[in-house]
């Protein structure tokens, strides 16, 4: 059966503020599977037998017990693709209920796809949010075969590039209330796994926003998620706040691009629609709205076992290792140094700070502590 019992419940809980009609939803064995008398459910509607065995299109009851279990009202079956799977009744006065009959008849049906929609979804949705979730933060022991094998299977390829995007929808959910707003949120899911389905781009939802992980340069992502957007602003009179971290060419760094978007989806409006996309600029504009005291104390406290001359060191190279993403070979070109030097550097700066540079999260309160150092220094 499509239809369990949950499901019709949950369905006669959205009709209920609809209609001031009692409604039964009634399965096609004549069983009342939920009803708002809920006195009924489970009992035997023996109209609803008569019209599902006959195969009739309505079915009026003019008189209370016409017909065993049943009270005046019209029933009338529910079609999806051109199956009869359940019964609707309206309970009431026969020339007044059969006024609401089909649309509450639509309406039901509507639901119901909404519903199955949602339940494809979600198996959908869960699916991704695994692999999601093991991309962005970087889960990749857990895999017992190559994970590769998993991130093709996503139709993304597995040797980059990489680039994440975190997005929420911006709309006002007052205005699609009840039933409308299920269907509403059901259809934009819909057409949101449809629009990434199509180029290639693994998404799920994640509580009220979104990740998506495209094979695309950050460029190219964000005219997609600008045609997203525009999209959903004329289908569906909704937009979209997206933020995009910068690409990489791992797979294993796909955690930094989320953090960098994470970092970025704390620091911009979160009502103003629009595709921020991260880089300097912007990471300097956080770093900006940091209070002085807040970051004199982030310097202190890490550098606090570190000379004069190494904390200008480390400094000089923390801006350096974030300015080139991390990439030892550049690092190394730019200074006329080896990369084992590069390397001893990271070591050392692990040893007398406590943090990490590759770690993204350590790099980033790392590089807010060198960039207040200098600023202080130079009298800014």
């Amino acid at each position: 059966m499509l239809v369990d019992r949950e499901m019709a419940v949950s369905i006669i809980e959205e009709l209920r503020p609809i209609i001031n009609f009692d409604i039964n939803f009634i399965g096609n064995d004549g069983v009342i599977i939920a009803s708002t008398d809920s006195n009924r459910e489970g009992h035997l509607h023996a109209g609803a037998i008569k019209l599902a065995s006959n195969n009739l299109d309505q079915l009026i009851i003019y008189k209370d017990h016409d017909y065993e279990g049943c009270k005046k009202g019209i029933n009338l079956p529910l079609t999806i693709d051109n199956r009869r799977i359940a019964i609707i009744g309206i309970t009431g006065d026969p020339k007044d209920a059969i006024k609401y009959g089909n649309i509450v008849k639509k309406m039901t049906e509507l639901l119901i796809q909404s519903h199955i929609k949602h339940i494809q979804n979600a198996t959908k949705n869960n699916s991704n949010m695994l692999l999601v979730n093991d991309l962005i933060y970087g889960n990749f022991n857990i895999y017992t075969d190559d994970i590769e094998t998993y991130i093709i299977q996503s139709r993304l390829r597995p040797e980059g590039p990489f680039s994440v995007a975190i997005f929420s929808l911006a709309y006002e959910p007052a205005a699609f209330p009840d039933t409308s707003g299920i269907i509403f949120k059901n259809n934009v899911n819909d057409f949101l796994l449809k629009y990434f389905d199509l180029r290639h781009i693994l998404y799920t939802e994640q509580n009220n926003s979104y990740v998506a992980i495209s094979n695309l340069t950050c460029n190219k992502f964000s005219k997609v998620m600008f045609e997203l957007k525009n999209n959903l602003e004329r289908s569906y009179d909704v937009s979209i706040i997206c933020h995009i971290g910068s690409e990489r060419n791992d797979y294993r760094e796909i955690s930094k691009s989320y953090n960098e978007a994470l970092i970025l989806s704390s620091h911009t409006p979160f009502d103003t629609p629009g595709i921020y996309q991260f880089n300097m600029a912007n990471l300097d504009i956080v770093i900006d709205q940091i209070p002085a005291s807040t970051k004199e104390l982030i310097g202190s406290s890490i550098f606090k076992n570190c000379t004069e001359s190494e904390t200008d060191d480390f400094c000089s190279f923390i801006i350096c290792y974030f300015e080139f993403n991390g990439s030892l070979t550049k690092i190394a070109d730019h200074n006329y140094q080896h990369k084992n030097t590069i390397q001893y550097k990271i070591s050392k700066l692990k040893k007398k700070t406590a943090l990490d540079i590759r770690v993204f999260r350590d790099m980033f309160v790392l590089y807010i502590a060198a960039i207040y150092h200098f600023s202080k220094k130079s009298g800014l």
